[in-house]
């Protein structure tokens, strides 16, 4: 079992939502993903958006964008990281997945407005992870905030 992180995603209203997450120390190759964006945490019925496993970057889903083993100091240099995660030095080897994030516009749009147009709506989301031949577990969550704007 792992602590999930805590992330809040924030979305523009009319635009692709793309995001890349890095799981430091983990090996996600073949791995199940999940996420929901709900009104409230616990909503039940069908979540506003679903995401599963995404074939390619340009698809609407989750998918493993690349899996690298290197010393935090190259994986700094590389971008994939901005500072060394707590409890590693930049001379530790470590294995790094990036998970790549795709919500389209048309599904961003959808979401509902706020009570008061022209504000932030606030909802919640998660991402569940089942690595190969492990159990799913909750790795991300946190407040999915879609951002007002006025360019559609």
């Amino acid at each position: 079992m792992i602590q999930p992180g805590r992330y809040d995603l924030k979305a523009d209203r009319w635009v692709a939502c793309v995001r890349t997450f890095s799981f430091v120390g983990l090996d996600l190759t073949g791995a199940t993903f999940a996420a929901h964006i709900r009104l409230t945490k616990d909503a039940t019925g069908s979540p506003l958006i679903t995401l599963g496993n995404a074939a390619t970057a340009a698809a609407e889903g989750l998918r493993v964008n690349n899996v690298q083993t290197a010393t935090i100091a190259q994986h700094i240099a590389n971008g994939w990281l901005t500072t060394p995660p707590p409890g590693y030095e930049l001379t530790d080897s470590v294995v790094i997945t990036q998970v790549g994030l795709r919500i389209n516009e048309t599904s961003v749009e959808g979401l509902p407005f706020p009570t008061e147009r022209g504000t932030d709506a606030t909802l919640q989301w998660d991402m569940h992870i089942t690595p190969t031949g492990k159990d799913k577990d909750k790795y991300l969550g946190g407040d999915f905030v879609v951002r007002a704007g006025a360019t559609e």
